[in-house]
């Protein structure tokens, strides 16, 4: 089979699928992306490079442009491969970037595969401005214009597999030996190894909270109620970490001093962060990507959620995470505070986290199914049409969480 996987960059979520097809003789891959280390290669892979947009968007229009400026270069890129010989069985393909957005014209007799993160609500009119807004309308754009819409989820069903006919979800798969506990490198703040200090906590600070009082409030009762801890701010952009920064720079001395702001870290550090961190917190008006949350407790974390962060069926408050209800910034901290005192119950916490992961999302477990699964669908739509397709999606027995 010939198969052309699409993403931004490589080899991005794709790098497992890829691996395994290409350790398939019977298979030809490519892999088309903008981005990704030239060195990096994988076994069976071929590369080619799609034309790219460097332009960082902060409105809807500009991301709009920016989609359809990189959707037409790919098309350009895609006709040219055609001509080469080469015209994919499967084509398999992320919505980042939007070079997939003309892939029907491309490719319209392949097998096209939109493979994304589950969306569990449709975007409103309060987010029509931003450039989250278009991503989801290429997601949106791209799923009806595949084949098969396969949807990652955590458990929480999404708007996507609820609408469309060829729509399914899927469990994520985690490396669980790349996310894993243990101190690797160490985490320097102000010429501080933070993993090294009595007591540390990870606060996860998003856009939308940065500038939020209540955000500050937090912090002010968390350094008051426990003078021994330091807490690390650990930004969702680069935007979030600048403001931050601001934010933190202002406050007095010394709670200033335990105040670490931080972005993007590397793998080792990330890790040694989580094993280190007494709790990784997600305060009111945080919502957590699933896959963060899979990652971060696949290394152990112990996460403690504000109610709203996450509808993922699987978490258990007092076994695999915290759940804390919805509540002003001193009740939030009162009751953190309470449950750092549980010694023996964050303990559990932190291995029922790391044993959830391994338990049903493990990629060892996961990767197989993936390729049984897809391989399974194109042959019954290759002999048998869309309608038995439809069909064999309505009674294929899915993994399932809990």
């Amino acid at each position: 089979m010939r198969i052309l996987f699409i993403n931004h960059t490589f080899p991005g979520l794709f790098a497992p699928l890829a691996a395994a097809f290409g350790a398939e003789s019977r298979h030809e891959v490519l892999f088309a992306s903008s981005y990704g280390r030239q060195d990096l290669t994988i076994p069976g892979v071929r590369k080619i490079r799609l034309g790219s947009n460097e332009a960082r968007a902060r409105t809807a229009a500009a991301e709009m442009e920016n989609m359809l400026t990189a959707g037409r270069q790919a098309l350009h890129s895609f006709e040219k491969l055609k001509e080469t010989g080469f015209v994919p069985d499967m084509v398999l393909s992320s919505a980042s970037g939007g070079y997939a957005l003309f892939w029907e014209t491309a490719f319209p007799d392949s097998f096209r595969v939109s493979w994304t993160e589950s969306v569990p609500v449709m975007p409103d009119s309060r987010s029509a401005s931003e450039p989250a807004f278009v991503r989801h309308l290429v997601q949106c754009r791209q799923a009806m214009g595949s084949t098969l819409s396969v949807s990652l989820t955590a458990g929480e069903q999404g708007f996507l597999s609820k609408r469309l006919r060829h729509g399914v979800e899927l469990p994520y798969a985690v490396d669980t030996n790349r996310f894993v506990g243990g101190r690797f490198d160490p985490q320097i703040q102000n010429d501080l190894n933070v993993t090294e200090v009595p007591e540390l906590l990870v606060l996860a600070v998003t856009r939308t909270q940065s500038s939020s009082p209540e955000l500050v409030q937090v912090l002010l009762h968390l350094c008051a109620v426990r003078p021994q801890c330091h807490v690390v701010l650990f930004c969702d952009s680069m935007a979030t970490l600048n403001q931050m920064r601001t934010c933190c720079s202002e406050l007095p001395d010394p709670l200033a001093g335990r105040l670490h702001v931080s972005g993007m870290l590397s793998l080792n550090r990330y890790r040694t962060l989580m094993t280190m961190a007494s709790a990784v917190v997600f305060p009111p008006g945080s919502r957590i990507q699933d896959i963060t949350l899979l990652e971060a407790m696949s290394c152990g974390a112990v996460l403690v959620l504000a109610k709203g962060c996450s509808a993922a069926s699987f978490l258990q408050h007092g076994g695999n995470v915290f759940l804390l209800g919805e509540q002003s910034a001193p009740d939030f901290v009162h009751a953190l505070e309470a449950l750092l005192k549980e010694r023996e119950l964050v303990r559990s916490v932190r291995i029922r986290a790391r044993q959830t992961i391994v338990e049903h999302f493990a990629l060892e477990k996961m990767l197989p199914l993936y390729v049984h699964f897809l391989e399974e669908m194109y042959t019954i739509w290759k002999e048998q049409g869309a309608a038995a397709l439809s069909k064999a999606l309505a009674e294929a027995r899915l993994p399932r969480l809990f």
